[in-house]
């Protein structure tokens, strides 16, 4: 989370939205536009993309690998939604700042479930941007399928 912390201090007094992806990600001319949109809504906190694994090449594991995540992407839909996938989620800074999201973020493994959590305790609802679903073309061997899935 460091890392995350400290690109968000370097932000500009300025800047008013948060975007966060993940480096595997593939997105699009878009992808920023439709990731944000949601926070423009009452009530949003945060708003979330989430990815779609594209095996390459078209390998067993890889294809259950994206069969895997499938099953997690379809709870993503209108209305609160329970997470924000880190690979693609975007927040107002002021609501970052009084969500106390930096606190949350503090001795924690997972910053987007953090996240989610600190939006949450605030009162926001976290919206789906399907625009902002993210390509990840991904070849995964059996060893790193389970050790992913165990994660």
């Amino acid at each position: 989370m460091q890392n995350l912390q400290v690109a968000v201090r370097a932000t500009r007094k300025r800047s008013q939205i948060l975007a966060f992806a993940d480096s595997d990600g593939r997105v699009t001319r878009r992808w920023l536009r439709a990731l944000a949109a949601p926070l423009g809504e009452p009530g949003v906190g945060a708003a979330t993309g989430y990815r779609w694994f594209i095996p390459v090449p078209p390998a067993f594991w890889a294809l259950m690998r994206g069969v895997w995540d499938a099953v997690v992407a379809g709870t993503l839909g209108p209305g609160d939604n329970r997470f924000a996938w880190g690979g693609a989620m975007a927040i107002r800074k002021e609501t970052f700042l009084e969500a106390r999201v930096a606190e949350y973020w503090k001795n924690t493994l997972s910053d987007d479930y953090a996240l989610s959590a600190a939006v949450h305790a605030a009162g926001g609802t976290i919206a789906y941007a399907p625009g902002a679903l993210t390509p990840c073309l991904e070849h995964i061997s059996a060893a790193r399928f389970f050790s992913w899935m165990r994660r």
